[in-house]
């Protein structure tokens, strides 16, 4: 079983305590979000014989006319999937093809955008049957989706993050099993022509969901290694020449899932994801702060379990997002989609018209300060708004 998909949010039910450094830390000038400025509900297409079932896990963001939503669309039966791909153009979002995949499920966990204005999109197909993924790698070059052919080294394999400085500078991670019982991370470079596999033997039962480049000697990928009561993340930081592991806060009496990394220079880096007991009866939000020297954890005001936080966006050092669901005190004692900003002093919660957990986001994409997609699933409570969901924060 993917690791990824162990994770299970029915219990959440209470309050975590955690250390943290108080946010006055971070100390750049603080940003003031425009009164005139929104998040709103963008209407998208679903598509296939179940509509409701269509999922966005990840989004990438060029301009006000120009962003993608990716992820996986129902086939002919409940457990068959198939890669969905949504372009907006300024007006509206309209379905895309994707390279076609034999095997019985396929999904798009992660999309990144180059500065060439190149879109890559990364995830894996598999079948229910047998452990056997194969990992995706497409880009999209302004006219169609092209498949790129992408190692696998493993007998399954799946990516869940990719990131790309350049076309010919693009690194995905995930997850390699070597036998049917034992896995390691799975890292990849392609410089445009050849892919090299990393060897991450050392770091045996790990597994890596997010990834970020600032450049080409400066990659991070982010994820977990090790059992559920002994449990820690596993932040791996490539300097040019090599990776190596560097040492992220844990959690006394449970363990943290960082789901998303993202940052404005190499020593100005968010990181958000939850922490979760051993029992995984509770979870709670986190975020990181890394400032070229260390990780540390920053406070979160009004936000109480359960809660987490699905993806993260830095824009600018005092203009940071992150996205996923919790207890918003002291408006309800209601579980909702929150959508978190750090203003370079604090975070804060901003109000989003999908209070009411109409949906559950997966990921979140900017092209800037004025144009933000939360991109994810409508709600399978309320079939009028089940299927795919983005909002949008703009004008």
């Amino acid at each position: 079983m993917h690791l990824k998909h162990v994770i299970s949010w029915a219990g959440l039910s209470t309050v975590l305590a955690l250390g943290f450094l108080p946010s006055a830390a971070l100390q750049p000038p603080q940003r003031q979000l425009p009164q005139t400025v929104k998040w709103r509900i963008v209407k998208s297409p679903d598509q296939g014989p179940q509509p409701g079932a269509n999922t966005f896990l990840a989004a990438a963001d060029l301009s006000p006319t120009d962003a993608w939503a990716v992820g996986m669309r129902p086939l002919t039966t409940g457990f068959q999937t198939a890669t969905l791909a949504e372009h907006w153009d300024g007006t509206r979002w309209m379905i895309v093809a994707t390279p076609r995949v034999f095997q019985p499920t396929a999904q798009l966990n992660s999309a990144t955008t180059d500065p060439q204005g190149d879109v890559w999109v990364a995830g894996y197909s598999d079948n229910p049957s047998c452990l056997c993924g194969h990992t995706i790698v497409e880009q999209w070059n302004g006219q169609s989706w092209s498949r790129i052919a992408s190692p696998n080294p493993g007998v399954a394999d799946y990516i869940d993050g990719i990131t790309a400085t350049s076309s010919t500078d693009v690194w995905v991670a995930g997850q390699e099993w070597i036998t049917q019982g034992s896995f390691v991370p799975l890292i990849m470079h392609y410089d445009g022509q050849h892919w090299t596999i990393e060897n991450t033997s050392r770091y045996a039962g790990g597994a890596l969901f997010a990834t970020f480049a600032s450049g080409p000697n400066d990659a991070w990928a982010i994820g977990n290694i090790g059992v559920v009561g002994n449990n820690a993340v596993l932040a791996l930081h490539w300097n040019g020449s090599f990776w190596q592991q560097v040492t992220f806060p844990s959690e006394q009496g449970g363990y943290i899932i960082i789901r998303g990394i993202s940052g404005v220079a190499g020593d100005d880096l968010w990181t958000a994801g939850f922490a979760v007991t051993n029992d995984q009866s509770q979870y709670s939000a986190l975020t990181f702060h890394w400032d070229g020297n260390s990780w540390t954890q920053v406070y979160l005001p009004n936000l109480t379990q359960p809660s987490y936080f699905v993806g993260v966006k830095a824009i600018a050092s005092n203009d940071v997002w992150a996205v996923g669901q919790g207890v918003v005190q002291p408006n309800n004692n209601n579980v909702q989609n929150v959508t978190y900003h750090w203003d370079g002093s604090n975070w804060s919660n901003v109000a989003n018209p999908d209070n009411l957990q109409e949906s559950i986001f997966n990921g979140i994409a900017a092209s800037s300060s004025t144009d933000i997609w939360a991109v994810g699933t409508g709600s399978t409570q309320m079939p009028s708004h089940a299927g795919t969901f983005t909002m949008h924060y703009g004008p």
